[in-house]
């Protein structure tokens, strides 16, 4: 039995989908989760409710990664022995970041992979921690998402300068695979737990936008933004969204976030497709 927490999120949720395709026991934790056979509602700032679960000895991770080393006891009690989780490439892609959003963000997950390394290490469980990139998939992502809403919306897209940063955004149904086959096999001994997912392409942010004009089927159109006047509008919608935007996304907008995957592509048989948006904007 494979416990997944985060179960209606962007990788949660076609996660689920794939292992009802595999024909794979598995409990989809959430905290809006409906009476299904095989769901537990669980919101993660309050206790694991134990009496409710059935036994399990696996789990895939896939909500906010500082919600479960306060778990881990409890879970580990339960009967968990192999742990994939879903950190993020944020840590050392935010890390000079000026938002203290952010900042809380990239210290909240560092200290939780440090404390899900030191348990892993105590208990011998095995445990992989994954970093992906930008991810989009479905509609579900605040990523690629967010940019065909504002293109379908407005038929314009403000960017920042040349817009040449480097990304290699992954769709979320080949973060599913590489977490399967990861719970599958765990981490190389030699390598450590950590590794970095990426997808197949590494384009510009630019590039990235046309692309997604493109998948819309609509000429790109885009308006160059000075970086002053793009940083006090999306600190003005950070405002506005709970934090949601950041100022410092504008400068990251020719900022290279681009990682090293070959760990991940060896170990774990991680061959990621090219960037098609299509599936994401279409489902």
């Amino acid at each position: 039995m494979i416990l997944v927490t985060g179960a209606k999120g962007v990788v949660g949720e076609p996660l689920c989908r794939e292992l009802i395709r595999r024909g794979t026991p598995f409990r989809a934790v959430s905290r809006s989760a409906r009476d299904e056979d095989n769901a537990l509602k669980w919101d993660m700032e309050l206790p694991f409710p134990m009496q409710r679960a059935d036994a399990f000895s696996a789990m895939v991770h896939c909500a906010p990664l500082w919600l479960l080393p306060a778990h881990l006891e409890a879970l580990y009690a339960q009967g968990m022995r192999a742990l994939v989780v879903f950190s993020s490439t944020s840590i050392e892609g935010k890390q000079h970041s000026q938002s203290g959003l952010e900042q809380t963000i990239v210290q909240r997950l560092k200290h939780a992979e440090q404390t899900l390394i030191e348990f892993a290490a105590k208990h011998q469980l095995s445990l992989v921690i994954l970093r992906p990139t930008l991810i989009y998939g479905y509609q579900r992502d605040d990523n690629v998402a967010q940019i065909a809403r504002i293109i379908r919306r407005y038929g314009v897209f403000p960017l920042v300068g040349k817009a040449s940063g480097l990304r290699q955004p992954i769709h979320a149904d080949d973060l599913v695979t590489v977490a399967l086959n990861a719970l599958e096999r765990g981490a190389l001994e030699e390598r450590g737990p950590i590794y970095n997912v990426t997808g197949a392409e590494t384009l510009s942010y630019r590039k990235m936008v046309e692309r997604i004009f493109n998948t819309l089927g609509r000429r790109p159109r885009t308006v160059t933004v000075p970086l002053w006047l793009m940083r006090l509008g999306l600190a003005a919608l950070g405002r506005l969204s709970g934090g949601r935007y950041t100022a410092d996304m504008a400068d990251r907008m020719n900022t290279d976030l681009v990682y090293d995957d070959e760990a991940a592509r060896s170990a774990f048989d991680h061959h990621p497709r090219a960037f098609q948006p299509i599936r994401q904007v279409d489902v």
